[in-house]
Parts: C-alpha cells; structure tokens; sequence
C-alpha cells in the first residue's frame, strides 16, 4: 500500500456554520519494507554412527611387553618409593585392545638394601599401571626375563625382603606386577634402556 503524500482534514461546525480546514503534505518520507521467505528443503535423515564396542577397563592375560627403563637407577641412590617409568618398545594387541609402541610402565622402587659383605645392591621394582593415550590401566604382570647387562643378576636373597613395609605391601593388587635384581658393587646400577619382558596375567 503507497504511503499517502498529503492528508486534509475539514470541519464544519454546525451552530455557528464555520468551516475549518487542516492541510498536511509529506515530504522527504521514506517508506520501509521487509519481506520474509521460509523455505522447506528435503526432510534429511540422519545417519546414526555405529557404536564403537567399549575399551575394556583392564588388560587382558598373556599380553606381552617388552620396555625399557626411561632413567638409570643408581645403587649409590635409589630409595624406596623413587618413582620409575619404563617405556613400550613394540605394539601389542590382544582382545580388540592396541597398547601402541611408547605407552608407559608406571612403577616406583619398593625397596634397596646393600650387602656389605657381598659388595652388592638388591632392587626390588614394581610397576603398578600402564598408561596409553590419556587412560590407565591396572597392570597385573609377571617379569619373564630381560636383556643380559654386565653386573646385574635377577632375583635377591629372600630372606633378607622380609619386614614390616615389605610384608604390609608385597601382596597388595598395586604391585602385582614386581621383581628383583641384584646390582653387584655399591655402584652398581640399572642403566637407562635396561631392557624388560612383561606378561600380562588374568585374574
């Protein structure tokens, strides 16, 4: 509809028979419009995405690592509780589960006693969880073997193992995964890639 240009009003008064006149012109008005437009395209569906199976929340038996400590650990001075990591050298899968090469062995040194008539260090490790891409997992592992280094000898005399600490914690499902070693000399030590072989056990 045009916006008008000009508006007149004109009143007659009755009793005393005057005529008013009132005269508007519009000039320099603008005039807006909007227009709207909805348009309905094809109804699409939305593909669902097949659900991945979930992760297990454990790592199955009879997986097998072979790692590498990340840091040497010196006789001199290792202490107990030292926090360890030990790297994955090659893939593993089992169980719809990939554990890729450089995830981590998570552990600490649970224990060093020197023998001062022998002249030697015993180590004892523990590895408590395995980390790969942000998650970790409960590591249940038993050590197989490792990499023959000058001056380190699995295993340690057992009766010297045993106190109050060691008896509280050995049998605890955070160190399942555990073993020994006995460095000869005071100085001995266990050198940074010092090569280790895991399997995991079920429960």
């Amino acid at each position: 509809m045009p916006f008008p240009a000009s508006s007149t009003l004109t009143v007659a008064h009755l009793r005393s028979s005057i005529v008013t006149s009132n005269h508007i012109e519009f000039t320099g008005c603008r005039q807006y419009t909007a227009e709207s437009n909805i348009q309905f395209g094809e109804h699409r569906t939305v593909e669902r995405i097949p659900r991945l199976p979930p992760l297990p929340g454990e790592l199955p038996g009879g997986m097998v690592f072979d790692v590498a400590l990340d840091d040497p650990i010196r006789a001199a001075s290792a202490a107990a509780g030292d926090a360890i990591t030990a790297t994955v050298l090659r893939s593993v899968k089992a169980a719809g589960l990939d554990i890729p090469k450089g995830a981590k062995f998570i552990g600490r040194v649970l224990r060093v006693e020197t023998d001062l008539e022998k002249f030697a260090t015993h180590i004892r490790l523990g590895f408590s969880q395995l980390e790969s891409g942000g998650r970790r997992f409960p590591l249940r592992a038993r050590f197989v073997t490792f990499d023959a280094v000058r001056g380190v000898v699995a295993g340690a005399p057992r009766v010297r193992w045993v106190n109050l600490h060691d008896s509280h914690t050995a049998d605890t499902d955070e160190w399942t995964a555990k073993t020994d070693f006995t460095l000869a000399e005071k100085e001995g030590l266990l050198p940074k890639g010092f090569r280790m072989e895991w399997i995991t056990k079920a429960d």
